[in-house]
């Protein structure tokens, strides 16, 4: 409807400035002319019309992805914190693991106290195995997250290059 709009304004000032022509000037009206003239102007009221639906597609889909980077971001932080938080829990359980071992020597203890020491140090083992395990699934998790930004932030540099591209299509304005 707009666009209708907008052809039927433009014939009218064609036609009216071609009358007023006509009345002031000694050249007789080439109807060829006016109707190339219309249909060249209708095809260019096509082309923007086109171009601005382009435009506008474009931004929503910048936005959506300009959000879907946050979001990614932002899971991309407390992965960093949770990768942050197994590693020092794996630190720690290494670090007890090795005292409990030299808390181990014979010379030190009796047999009663060693054996006790043996069960925390077979129970603080399978601690560090878990510990270690979760720390690998949280720098995997974090590895696979940092590509996904990478690639979510990518997305929008094509979107970002195909807005270069649209505008570079836009006709210059007359001055």
């Amino acid at each position: 409807m707009m666009r209708c709009g907008r052809t039927l304004v433009y014939v009218a000032v064609i036609l009216f400035g071609v009358q007023g022509h006509v009345g002031g000037s000694q050249k007789p009206i080439d109807m060829e002319s006016v109707v190339a003239e219309l249909r060249s102007l209708r095809a260019a009221i096509e082309d923007a019309s086109a171009l601005s639906v382009r435009l506008q597609v474009l931004a929503v889909r910048m936005s959506r992805q300009q959000e879907r980077i946050v979001a990614v971001a932002r899971r991309l932080d407390r992965l960093s914190d949770s990768a942050a938080a197994a590693t020092i829990r794996y630190d720690e359980s290494v670090l007890h693991v090795k005292e409990l071992e030299s808390a181990l020597s014979p010379a030190r203890n009796d047999p009663a106290e060693s054996e006790r020491r043996r069960v925390d140090l077979r129970l603080t083992e399978r601690e560090l195995a878990r510990a270690e395990a979760q720390r690998d699934q949280a720098i995997a998790k974090h590895s696979d997250t940092t590509n996904e930004l990478a690639r979510e932030e990518g997305q929008l540099m094509a979107f970002e290059q195909l807005l270069v591209e649209l505008e570079s299509a836009l006709p210059a304005r007359r001055r």
